[in-house]
């Protein structure tokens, strides 16, 4: 009856071993389901953190280039708006007859025929054009026809 009883009694704390192994097995599993849950949500905040800072460069990024390009506009207005109030001279074939954002001042470009012409007349005093028989006879030496 003895061995029965001992038998019984290690039976029993075998039993009692075994639930207690299962029931520390569970609290572990439970310990490490929160643990793995604390880690996904340390995660989840994480990758949030990063998307919104991701964001954030990305608009401080394009607000600085349009800043810049705002900026650049605003350099080119104000230059051209400099180059009417200084006068700079208006582009073109006809560049240094008027004045950048001015109306085309015709009376300009007579004066400079005027004096052209006036300067075409000096030169002529000082070296006569050549009379028609003078150009004749260059006309026939430049030509060489006698050599044909």
């Amino acid at each position: 009856m003895r061995t029965l009883i001992i038998l019984a009694i290690g039976v029993f704390l075998l039993a009692a071993g075994v639930i207690a192994g299962l029931i520390a097995l569970s609290v572990a599993s439970a310990e490490q389901a929160r643990a793995t849950q604390a880690a996904a949500s340390a995660a989840a905040v994480a990758s949030t953190s990063q998307a919104l800072a991701t964001v954030a460069i990305v608009l401080l990024v394009i607000a600085v280039l349009a800043l810049l390009v705002l900026a650049g506009y605003l350099y080119l207005r104000l230059r051209r708006a400099e180059d009417v109030q200084r006068g700079r001279w208006a582009p073109g074939p006809n560049a240094l007859w008027r004045r950048a954002g001015e109306e085309p001042d015709f009376s300009q470009a007579l004066q400079g025929l005027v004096t052209l012409e006036i300067l075409r007349a000096l030169r002529d005093l000082r070296h006569p054009p050549p009379t028609i028989q003078e150009q004749n006879a260059l006309a026939l030496f430049e030509d060489d026809w006698w050599r044909r």
